[in-house]
């Protein structure tokens, strides 16, 4: 049994409320997958020394408001973790 038919299987069995949550969720992925770039143009991972030539590393440099890159970032997971996914 596919995948699809897996999906399908389940479809009759959802309220009205479910399948529309179903339909959104299904909208999303499509337009996820229309903002993403061709997969031939993603180029694969970095090599240490592509980064560091590249403008990536010390572009926030001349930030007088990141005195402390650590405890920024430890500032940033906090936030991710506590935002409302809902």
């Amino acid at each position: 049994m596919t995948i699809t038919d897996q999906i399908y299987q389940y479809l009759p069995q959802l309220s009205e409320a479910e399948s529309l949550d179903v339909l959104q969720f299904l909208k999303l992925l499509e337009s996820r997958k229309k903002s993403l770039p061709p997969q031939s143009s993603v180029k694969g991972f970095m090599t240490a020394q592509e980064l560091l030539a590249s403008d990536l590393v010390g572009l926030w440099a001349d930030r007088e408001d990141l005195t402390d890159s650590l405890t920024y970032a430890r500032q940033l997971r906090e936030q991710a973790q506590r935002r409302d996914l809902g």
